[in-house]
């Protein structure tokens, strides 16, 4: 890919490069005419690609004002004033995210052919990492924000985390998405290959402490003292994939009728038959490990610990993934 330079993008990786060029190949050799229809959005894409690295990096002072725009500048006002309104973000930042969203189309795009072209079908595996992959590019621009927007300037992972979203931004790329997505993606695999089992007695964190399937930084993290339980709880959420709120109906449940423990699958019959009109999401998907099931399930996880920050109200504040790449921001690099 070669060296990169500041405020450029690039539009596609190595493998992505190779995948899209082989699937458009046998498209053609097929005189299947969606091939020129890969062909026409990879083409968008480039475009925008180019677009994108065109705009001035978000620390970049066209002015060369006096109040110098730097990258403490931008955090201090990442911080302070937040990500609610688009007109706050740099323009990068918004055109930016707008690529992302076009390459995890096409490559969606692909996905769906490799299922309803049989000559593609060698390529489902490949297509559906790469597609993501991209879908944590998006996780990580908003754990980012989010973490942010939640923070103090003294906060020792502030400066990390500015330093990566802006990278974000400029790249449309992250080194510490590297390092944090496979760990997410381990738990969320170990969330079905464990059963996990909410208890009155034991907690969902020892139970997953005691679990040998996990990464060890996984379990360091789960050691570390969580006076208010908020980590626990959100770690409950995850798991479980319940609200906060309907986890607190079900521990009352469970204990005025004496139950000891439930699963996942007891949990949600249990809150049905408190109230059958109730939502709740069932991921029992033929692919349970699809990257949009675990990024549906952060973004449901997020919208309700902002409701309750807002509201003041008790349950986790933060989800999950906010506080374990919180705590890798705060390790030693």
């Amino acid at each position: 890919m070669g060296k990169k330079v500041m405020g450029e993008i690039i539009t596609y990786s190595p493998e992505e490069s190779q995948v899209l060029e082989d699937c458009i190949r046998i498209l053609r050799l097929a005189d299947s005419p969606l091939a020129e229809v890969v062909v026409s959005r990879s083409h968008d894409l480039q475009a925008l690609a180019q677009i994108v690295s065109r705009t001035p990096s978000p620390v970049r002072d066209l002015f060369n004002s006096s109040s110098q725009r730097n990258l403490e500048s931008l955090t201090e006002k990442m911080v302070n004033q937040g990500f609610d309104q688009v007109v706050n973000l740099p323009v990068k930042a918004v055109l930016g995210h707008g690529f992302t969203v076009s390459k995890l189309h096409l490559f969606g795009l692909l996905g769906k052919l490799t299922i309803s072209e049989p000559l593609l079908a060698d390529y489902r595996y490949e297509v559906e990492n790469l597609y993501n992959d991209i879908l944590f590019t998006l996780m990580a621009e908003d754990l980012y924000s989010s973490i942010l927007s939640n923070s103090t300037e003294s906060d020792p992972w502030v400066h990390r985390a500015a330093k990566e979203l802006v990278d974000m931004w400029d790249f449309r790329t992250s080194s510490e998405k590297e390092t944090f997505a496979p760990y997410i993606r381990d738990l969320w695999r170990a969330r079905h290959t464990l059963v996990p089992v909410l208890g009155t007695l034991m907690g969902t964190m020892e139970l997953m402490r005691l679990s040998s399937s996990l990464p060890h930084v996984w379990l360091a993290y789960l050691q570390l003292p969580d006076e208010d339980l908020s980590m626990n709880y959100a770690l409950e959420e995850f798991l479980f994939d319940l609200s906060y709120e309907q986890i607190s109906t079900l521990r009352s449940y469970m204990n005025s009728h004496k139950i000891a423990s439930v699963d996942r699958t007891m949990a949600v019959s249990i809150l049905k038959s408190l109230n059958p009109n109730a939502i709740i999401d069932n991921d029992n998907q033929k692919d349970r490990f699809s990257g949009m099931l675990l990024y549906h399930s952060f973004l449901k996880r997020q919208r309700n610990a902002r409701n309750r920050r807002c509201a003041s109200q008790n349950g986790p504040a933060k989800t999950l993934e906010e506080y374990f790449v919180t705590y890798l921001l705060t390790i030693e690099p």
